[in-house]
């Protein structure tokens, strides 16, 4: 367990697949960090998913511990449509909308 302390979960899963550490050294220091004091839902949560993602031999661990099912998709922000005016095509507009 002495290689996964101070590690990321990231880094955690990179030495499991190297045969650094073994699935039961990451669950063993996942569980520790589990019983940590003060940190936000969503900190608890990438690390009950790492677990899940080591139990259930998921292809991307990482992926999977940080991938968020609560939150919904965002949609892409709609671009100006002003901006792709010339200036003398901007220079109307803004003419038009001044009468």
């Amino acid at each position: 367990m002495s290689h996964t302390k101070g590690k990321s979960i990231k880094e955690i899963f990179t030495l499991i697949a190297q045969g650094v550490c073994t699935q039961a050294d990451a669950k063993a220091e996942f569980t520790a960090r589990l019983a940590r004091e003060g940190k936000g839902p969503g900190w608890y949560a990438r690390y009950e998913k790492a677990i899940a993602g080591l139990t259930n031999e998921v292809a991307d661990p990482v992926k999977f511990a940080f991938a968020s099912a609560d939150k919904p998709a965002k949609a892409p922000a709609k671009g100006n449509p002003l901006s792709k005016l010339t200036k003398a095509q901007l220079i109307a507009f803004i003419e038009a909308q001044a009468k």
